[in-house]
């Protein structure tokens, strides 16, 4: 893990947690970071990309709730950082490893469409394929995809015959931080639910 991840927190000079969580993950943990969470987002931060962040937490979140293997005992990592207008989410969750081919296809997939082509295969995906209990289709990972400056980072790092962990990391670039000067609307966005469409 620590290859993968140490290097995009540790060339961010003065950069700063907004989030960090190692445990069980459960539905209303997944509240009480989504409260931590917009209690510790800086001032500064824009509107819209508030909105993004905020969507890209939620789905990450709940992927890891949903995906993490039935029954694991296994502790979910979760870490956002903020340097100046960059943030960088971590996640890591435990997966089964005949899941790795297929998801790191749709991953490779994602990351290569335009905005428009994924926009594209959103509503196909919603329109016409059936969704599993677990969140299936893997919708918010193209929530996340469209949401995101850069693709998502991946890797798969195998725990045995069985099981790996999967690690995400996801950068969003706050590019209209130097826009923004309506204090009144940021402090109204820290108050209500913020929408999650990146559509």
């Amino acid at each position: 893990m620590y290859d993968f991840y140490e290097p995009h927190v540790l060339k961010m000079d003065n950069c700063v947690s907004l989030l960090s969580y190692k445990g069980k993950i459960t539905f209303d943990k997944v509240n009480d970071l989504l409260d931590d969470y917009q209690r510790k987002m800086p001032t500064t931060c824009s509107v819209k990309c508030r909105t993004r962040l905020y969507s890209i937490v939620v789905e990450c979140l709940e992927n890891a709730y949903r995906h993490n293997i039935e029954g694991s005992d296994y502790q979910v990592t979760v870490d956002l950082w903020n340097q100046q207008s960059e943030f960088v989410l971590f996640v890591e969750n435990k997966i089964k490893n005949d899941e790795i081919g297929p998801l790191a296809n749709y991953i490779e997939r994602i990351n290569a469409a335009s905005p428009s082509e994924l926009k594209k295969l959103y509503f196909e995906t919603i329109y016409h394929t059936t969704i599993s209990e677990k969140g299936g289709a893997r919708v918010g990972l193209m929530k996340i995809r469209r949401c995101a400056s850069q693709p998502i980072k991946y890797e798969f790092v195998a725990i045995d015959k069985n099981t790996s962990l999967f690690n995400i990391i996801v950068r969003i670039t706050d590019v209209y931080q130097s826009d923004h000067n309506d204090n009144e609307l940021h402090q109204n966005s820290r108050n209500q639910n913020v929408s999650c469409s990146c559509f």
